[in-house]
């Protein structure tokens, strides 16, 4: 590959990420799941989260309240996760998986994780190596940035 000013680089990472951002982010839902890649999104944080507050779903997602809100009836309608007032403060609502919630958390990540291994047994340990070892350090350069240190 010829070599790239810094700007050409930038634009060609610019071109590259929405494709792998949609597809580290969401990956490939089973056939079975009925739910949309929001709402997916929505059980991820509350699977990481035991009992976050919707809050704390709005802040990870970049999205209003109101869409969390929105979201999180139609998964309770679903039976995914459930809502409950926080027992030192009945003003904060907390969000957890229910058991089938849990279930379909598992098989999207399940599923997410063989469509990764496909695309990326398709490159040598060396380059996986190499693209982790990048990630890694640009990943450490935004959470600097974000927490203020230069």
């Amino acid at each position: 590959m010829a070599e790239m000013s810094l700007k050409e680089c930038l634009d060609r990472m610019e071109e590259l990420a929405p494709i792998f951002a949609k597809s580290m982010q969401f990956g490939v839902l089973p056939e079975n799941c009925d739910i949309t890649m929001p709402q997916c999104l929505v059980m991820r944080v509350a699977y990481l989260n035991d009992g976050c507050k919707m809050s704390d779903i709005s802040n990870a997602l970049g999205v209003t309240m109101a869409n969390v809100t929105s979201m999180v009836d139609r998964l309770i309608r679903y039976g995914y996760v459930e809502r409950h007032e926080d027992p030192a403060d009945r003003r904060i609502v907390r969000i957890s998986l229910t058991k089938e919630g849990r279930k379909t958390c598992e098989e999207i990540r399940e599923s997410k994780r063989h469509h990764f291994m496909m695309i990326f047994g398709k490159i040598s340990v060396k380059e996986r190596n190499q693209l982790l070892e990048i990630m890694q350090k640009v990943a450490q350069q935004l959470k600097n940035e974000q927490e203020g240190v230069k």
